[in-house]
């Protein structure tokens, strides 16, 4: 049952997913992008700092639209003005909240912070990959790499695994699913990259390929890190057969800024 729930939420979110990022306007997939850093703000807050107070987790909210706002009129530097203005103003909440709040100050901030630089970042550079030549297909690579990679890590895993990966983070992780993951990961980019045309060298492909998946998996372990650490299973429920919106796109956020990087280094207009 949790095999088909799986199945039939991908069926549904795929063709979604297809429309808006590659013929919606672009307005739709920023929206999309936002309500995908909220959602994902809202399960790591209730996982880390479920008493967070609603000035500071509203700021997390607030700087990830303006974020996503910049970045889609190119305005990089501002945003990350904007970013040190929200410390601030956080900070200057606590300065005048009550004593016990007070105590709590340093701790809740970094948890703002972090939680950006975290999930609304990364979500939010996909804007300026969007922003370049055939920027929507360059984020349909990506995607390819990464959910590949992670079903195919899936159910190698489940099918072959013996030697366990990580069994102080995630236990259920093996070597034969990490292996499987890469290698898929790796042939599903060479082959959207000849079949696009995205770039001359297979050799380039398959190395940035394999660089993603590897960073995708290391973001899936940091995220069983956090959930270990406090004791739960999956961030949320919001996707049947999947768990939350954190849980889908973990190896994803560490995989965008890794991505942006090799864009950014073959010269992205």
């Amino acid at each position: 049952m949790a095999h088909l729930k799986r199945w039939l939420t991908a069926g549904i979110a795929i063709p979604i997913l297809i429309y808006i990022i590659g013929f919606g306007p672009r307005w739709l997939f920023q929206f999309l992008l936002f309500v995908a850093s909220c959602i994902c703000l809202h399960e790591f807050f209730r996982l880390t700092s479920s008493k967070l107070p609603w000035v500071p987790r509203a700021l997390a909210f607030v700087l990830c639209f303006f974020f996503l706002a910049l970045f889609s009129q190119g305005a990089i530097l501002p945003a990350f003005a904007l970013l040190c203005c929200t410390v601030m103003i956080c900070l200057s909440f606590y300065l005048f909240s009550d004593p016990e709040l007070r105590k709590r100050a340093i701790e809740d901030t970094a948890t703002v912070a972090l939680g950006f630089l975290y999930i609304g970042l990364p979500l939010s550079l996909l804007v300026l990959v969007d922003r370049a030549t055939r920027g929507n297909v360059w984020i349909f690579f990506l995607l390819t790499v990464i959910f590949f990679g992670d079903t195919a890590a899936f159910y190698c895993g489940r099918l072959l695994g013996r030697h366990k990966l990580y069994v102080a983070v995630s236990p259920g992780k093996t070597w034969e699913g990490a292996v499987g993951g890469f290698v898929i990961s790796v042939l599903g980019g060479v082959f959207f990259s000849q079949i696009f045309g995205l770039h001359n060298s297979v050799w380039t492909i398959a190395m940035v390929s394999g660089v993603l998946s590897i960073a995708g998996q290391v973001g899936d372990l940091a995220e069983s890190m956090i959930k270990r650490n406090y004791g739960v299973k999956d961030s949320g429920t919001i996707l049947p057969g999947h768990g939350g919106f954190l849980d889908r796109v973990d190896a994803l956020l560490f995989a965008i800024p890794v991505f942006y990087g090799f864009l950014i280094l073959r010269g992205m207009e």
